[in-house]
């Protein structure tokens, strides 16, 4: 549902309306965002899935491995994070 409610936030900003959330081996919900491509500047590699993962890559430097980690998407994800 989160990855849904930050999809609709993209589209209303005038990106794509893609939502990703990044969930921890116990289930919770650790990073959230939407895709940022065109709002509010132009970047081509700040799709959903990366703005997740980078966001909590920054915030979270002692992690050094996603294993057991789960990336859900409003859509199909982007091959750029596979």
């Amino acid at each position: 549902m989160v990855a849904y409610q930050e999809a609709l936030v993209a589209a209303r900003r005038g990106n794509y309306g893609v939502g990703a959330v990044l969930v921890n081996p116990g289930d919770s919900v650790v990073a959230q965002g939407q895709n940022i491509v065109f709002y509010p500047h132009f970047r081509r590699d700040l799709h959903a899935e990366m703005v997740v993962m980078n966001a909590f890559e920054e915030r979270h430097l002692e992690v050094d491995s996603m294993r057991g980690y789960t990336l859900l998407c409003s859509i199909e994800p982007c091959p750029m994070v596979c």
